[in-house]
Order: structure tokens, then C-alpha cells, then sequence
């Protein structure tokens, strides 16, 4: 496969801009372009050619037929599915707004967290869509519940209307049907949101997805994940584990939304609401704190807190951080359309955390960046050494390819760092998301 550039054309589509990069391929803004001078904007999603065989083609196609069967408000829709090239791509609707977890984490940047009643609003939403989605049929008129198996902030997106839709069907499954995917002893998803009966490789039930969303609204309410596995064992043991009630961790939340949160998640999959009953309950609920339109108030506060280059507070916190480089001051940033990074006033060096270099590349940097076979020689840019801003803990070096230095990265939480020349080498244009793009293909 040809790689893919902006101007290039997939069948009626041209590619625009790169959005991100995952472990199947990559997702591009794209326009449809028709006859009449007719263009409409749309999300398109390609393989990449080393994964046309295997569970990744298989998702890939299995989120064509999810999202063909499946029409809801809620749910992002699928257009059309092609091949080009010998090579496969989806067509999705363009949600105009950004994924969930950014949405909060700049909203906490700029010291105006989301409102837990907009958090419910949200997850209402959510529930909408997971209820279509649990009450699916067959052709012949059999219950045939198709299970997200992937729920988490970063699959569900605000749109500039406040619109909400449910994303990235690949992992979804019917119960109905058995195969390969989701024989017992598989195991895949989000570990930090896996119910414990999915984490334990039983059999696929639609209460896998209220678990999951009961973790996402817990960490929507209080504004940190309430555990961090690094592996099924230890997610199963967390996902056990009772949770403090979300009032008792954060300022502010009401008792009812911190109480359905815990509910969502119980360990014991019988003690779970469906979608239907806890959509029944907290829209009860969101009656006495929501007035008006919640789809505007939410859009409104997507507009207060998402832009293009505003500098923000910190991204640590709701106060700068010290540089461990050179001791200066680093301040939030929004470094290109939908990256978050943290720059140094003083060395003007930038830090990237983990989740945003995993956004871009599918990966942390060492498995994305070919590296080259030995040490590379360096240069100017290479001279400045220090600590994790985060953690404190020395940072290593990950050569880049067809580059003349290395950038750093955190042995600890896997954020990276690019000293001022380099970021300036990488990001000529001003557009660093590309750029990481880039330095990821080699």
C-alpha cells in the first residue's frame, strides 16, 4: 500500500488531514467529493497493509457490519465501506468536537471541570446508545445483543453541538455468535475498564459494557482513574475491590450520580442495572439538575474549554510545574489540533504525556519509532539532560530514525520529551501532531 498523504484520493474520498494513528491503521479527515460540486466531510479509517490478515481485519470488518446494522442518534454512523488498492477502508461520520477523556482533561487544565450533571447527560447518552445496542435482533427476529467490549472516554465523542456518539465498533460482538474472537480465555480491550467476568475470559454478556461505563463515569465524576493495571491479574484484582464513593474523592459530587457510578461497576455482574434501567434511573435523576437544552449547555461548554492555540494553566494541575530540564516553567499547551503538550517558558522544550503520544502513534514512542541499530551520533540539539517532569526519574534516550538526535523518553510513565530545536525540526509547519505521524513511519 501506497502511503497515504493529504490530497491523495480513496476511491470518492480525499484525504484532508491525519487524525491519528492506531493499532490497525489510521483514521483521516476526508471529504466525499460528487458530482455537482457535492462535498460532505467524513471520517475515514484504513488497514494498514502489514495487518490484512488476522483479528485485525476481522475487527475491522466486523465494525462495517456493526455499524451498518446499527442506526441510533448516539451511535457514530457508518457511510460506506471500500476497497482500494487492495486495501479496505470505512467511511464514518465526522464528529466535529473532540473524544470524552480530552474534553474533561481540558476542562480540569482550565480550572472549570465538567459539571457532574453534564457528565450524566453524557452518560445518558451513552446508555441510549448501549441499549440499541443490547436490544439487537437477528434477521429472523431473535435477540441477538451486540456487546461494545471497548468502552472508555476515549471511545466517546462530544461533538460542537453537543451532539454525543458512541465510536469504534472493532472489538463488538453479538452473543449470539461464537467464534475464534471470543472463545473463553480471550482477553481484550482496556484493561483499567474491564468488567471482571470479561477480564476472566467468561461468556460475552452485555453487562461487560455497564461495567465499563460505571468506570467512566466514576472517572468523569472525580476526575482520576480509580486504578491502573498493568496487567489482567492486577485489573482483576482492582475490579474486585470496593471503590470510595465518588463525594468522598472529590468536592461537589451529588450523592445519586456517585451512587449509580459504583452501581454501574459492581463486581458481581447480577447486581448491574441493564442499559434500559439505569438510563430509566439517572434520567429521573438529571430531571431536578438539568434545565433547558442539556445538548446546548454541553456544547456551550465544549466551546468554553476546547480551542486551537489557547495557553492554559498547566497541565498537571490547575498551577504551572517546574521544568526538570532547566528548572523553568512549564505551562499547558495546545500545541497542534488536538494535541495537549506542556512547554518549558524558559528552554522552550515540550512535554507530551503518555496518553497523548499513544493517541498519535498507536503506542508508546519505542514501538512506534524504528530506531536506528546503534547509537546515534547527535548533536547540538541532544545537550540538554534531565528528569521526568512527572515522575521525577531520569529519562532515556530513543533514537529517531532518519533524524540527527534523540528525543527522551520517561522509563516510568512513558511521556516524552523534545528539547526546543528538535520539536522545531519535527514541527516545521506548526503541526506536531503530523509531524509524530511522520517520525513514526520513519
Amino acid at each position: 500500500m501506497v502511503e497515504e498523504q493529504p490530497g491523495q484520493r480513496v476511491g470518492p474520498y480525499v484525504l484532508e488531514a491525519a487524525l491519528a494513528r492506531g493499532g490497525m491503521g489510521e483514521l483521516w479527515r476526508a471529504r466525499h467529493e460528487g458530482m455537482g460540486g457535492f462535498r460532505r466531510p467524513v471520517a475515514l479509517k484504513r488497514v494498514r497493509a502489514g495487518l490484512l490478515d488476522g483479528d485485525h481485519l476481522q475487527a475491522f470488518l466486523r465494525e462495517a457490519r456493526v455499524g451498518a446494522r446499527l442506526v441510533h442518534p448516539n451511535v457514530a454512523s457508518v457511510l460506506d465501506v471500500g476497497v482500494e488498492e487492495a486495501n479496505p477502508y470505512l467511511v464514518m461520520e465526522l464528529v466535529e468536537g473532540v473524544d470524552l477523556r480530552r474534553l474533561a482533561k481540558r476542562g480540569r487544565l482550565r480550572g472549570v471541570p465538567l459539571p457532574p450533571a453534564l457528565a450524566g447527560y453524557v452518560m445518558h447518552q451513552v446508555l441510549e446508545a448501549l441499549e440499541a445496542a443490547h436490544a439487537m435482533m437477528t434477521p429472523e427476529g431473535r435477540p441477538a445483543p451486540v456487546v461494545h467490549r471497548d468502552i472508555s472516554p476515549d471511545n466517546i465523542l462530544v461533538g460542537r453541538h453537543g451532539e454525543v456518539r458512541l465510536v469504534d465498533f472493532g472489538l463488538a460482538r453479538s452473543t449470539a455468535v461464537v467464534d475464534n474472537l471470543t472463545q473463553t480465555g480471550f482477553v481484550k480491550g482496556k484493561l483499567n475498564y474491564m468488567a471482571p467476568e470479561h477480564l476472566r475470559g467468561e461468556a460475552l454478556e452485555p453487562s461487560w459494557d455497564i461495567f465499563s461505563l460505571g468506570i467512566t463515569f466514576y472517572e468523569l465524576l472525580t476526575g482520576q482513574k480509580p486504578y491502573t493495571a498493568d496487567n489482567p491479574l492486577q485489573a482483576l484484582a482492582a475490579a474486585v475491590a470496593p471503590l470510595p464513593h465518588p463525594s468522598d474523592v472529590a468536592n461537589g459530587i451529588p450523592v445519586q450520580l456517585g451512587a449509580m457510578a459504583l452501581a454501574w461497576r459492581e463486581p458481581l455482574a447480577r447486581h448491574r442495572p441493564t442499559a434500559a434501567a439505569a438510563r430509566h434511573r439517572l434520567e429521573l435523576e438529571l430531571e431536578s439538575m438539568l434545565s433547558g437544552l442539556p445538548a446546548r449547555k454541553l456544547g456551550d461548554y465544549l466551546a468554553t474549554v476546547v480551542g486551537d492555540t489557547e495557553t492554559l494553566t498547566g497541565a498537571t494541575g490547575s498551577r504551572p510545574v517546574a521544568c526538570a530540564k532547566c528548572g523553568g516553567t512549564l505551562l499547558g499547551e495546545f500545541v497542534a489540533r488536538d494535541v495537549i503538550a506542556d512547554r518549558c517558558v524558559d528552554c522552550g522544550g515540550t512535554w507530551l504525556d503518555a496518553h497523548e503520544v499513544v493517541r498519535l502513534l498507536g503506542g508508546g514512542l519505542r514501538h512506534a519509532v524504528a530506531l536506528h541499530a546503534g547509537e546515534p551520533t547527535g548533536g547540538a540539539m541532544d545537550g540538554v539532560r534531565g528528569d521526568c517532569p512527572r515522575c521525577r526519574v531520569h529519562l532515556s534516550v530513543v533514537p529517531v530514525r532518519q533524524q540527527q538526535f534523540h528525543v527522551e523518553e520517561c522509563p516510568s510513565c512513558h511521556g516524552v520529551w523534545f528539547d526546543a530545536g528538535e520539536m522545531e525540526a519535527l514541527a516545521r509547519g506548526g503541526d506536531v501532531g503530523g509531524a509524530l505521524l511522520q517520525v513514526a513511519k520513519g
